[in-house]
Order: C-alpha cells, then structure tokens, then sequence
C-alpha cells in the first residue's frame, strides 16, 4: 500500500499560471470510470469537485484575463468502473452538472449491458 501524498496548502488559485495559451485552449479529462469521489491512482486522486474547481480556477485566466476560449472535453470511460456508473440513470445526472463543451463515449462505455 502506497499512500497518496496530501496536497499542497497552497491552492492552484493563489499560484499564477504560466502557461502557453492559445486562441481555443482545450482541457480533455479521460477515463474517470465513474469515480465521481475519487479513488486513488498511483500518485493521483482527485474527485469531481476537483476537476470543477481546476477547471474554475483555469476559466477565469484564460477566459476572463487573457480573452481566450477554454473547452472542457470529457473523452469517454465514464460509465464503467463501480455500481454508480453502471446504471446510466445515476450516472447522467452527476455527469450533466459538469460544465463539458464535448463528451464521447469510450470503448467500456459501449460494453454497458
């Protein structure tokens, strides 16, 4: 068992962004598989919450200070992985709360029985 390390204090928020922007910037989110809480991946774990908060934090430099178009791509396996996401009836919902510009279906999306 490998312990996922804690974040650090200092949120994304407070640290500025040094990226290279482009006139359409796209964030692709992949694979979730349902996690909507989280779930540990070697030195990973984000919910959610997380992505929402990321994406926020994102939006309001590229969009609001730097005048540039910000897509949120969510590129498939999000409904396999746990009970939740089996059941497209308690998936979608949670799904549709999140501000996605494009999703696609995944190979283990296309396996749901």
């Amino acid at each position: 068992f490998t312990p996922v390390p804690t974040p650090s204090p200092t949120s994304a928020a407070t640290r500025p962004l040094k990226l290279d922007l482009y006139d359409v910037n796209i964030l692709v989110v992949t694979d979730p598989h349902g996690w909507v809480a989280g779930h540990a991946y070697k030195y990973v774990d984000f919910n959610f919450g997380d992505l929402l908060a990321f994406y926020e934090t994102l939006r309001k430099q590229v969009v609001d200070v730097e005048g540039k178009d910000l897509l949120l791509v969510l590129n498939g396996d999000f409904m396999h992985g746990n009970l939740l996401a089996e059941d497209p009836n308690r998936i979608l919902p949670i799904m549709k709360e999140l501000p996605w510009d494009a999703v696609t279906f995944g190979e283990h999306d296309l396996k749901n029985e």
